[in-house]
């Protein structure tokens, strides 16, 4: 009851956000505007999860044309390419951002494990008894 509420609403997407991007917004907007998740409070990480999203994506597609290894320098040292950081780094944002809108399971029902069984120590040592 204490929690401040804002109304419902799907912000207008940022001028800076590609056509990819603002398709997302849309799309994900208005399906958290249903749930009464989004207002226009939430725009900047509205998005941060869209362009983290778009951003992972568009990495991991550059990502599956090319090789896990690259070779650098005269050389030829192997090393990650550098691509496996983006989308590792884009992916950690994206969880981030997916629970703080309520975009996974647990975030959505706040699933809680019930406390184990308090067991009597006098109980358990008469038990074995006999």
């Amino acid at each position: 009851d204490l929690e401040p509420v804002t109304p419902p609403n799907l912000p207008a997407p940022p001028s800076h956000l590609t056509k990819v991007e603002r398709a997302k917004w849309n799309e994900v907007g208005s399906q958290l505007v249903k749930l009464g998740i989004c207002s226009d409070l939430d725009a900047m990480a509205l998005e941060l999860l869209i362009r983290s999203y778009c951003g992972m994506c568009a990495a991991a597609d550059e990502l599956a044309d090319g090789d896990l290894v690259v070779e650098v320098g005269e050389s030829c040292t192997p090393m990650a390419n550098p691509l496996v950081g983006i989308v590792a780094k884009q992916l950690a944002t994206l969880k981030w951002c997916l629970t703080q809108f309520g975009m996974t399971p647990s975030s959505r029902t706040s699933i809680r494990l019930p406390e184990p069984a308090k067991i009597d120590p006098m109980q358990a040592l008469l038990s074995k008894r006999g």
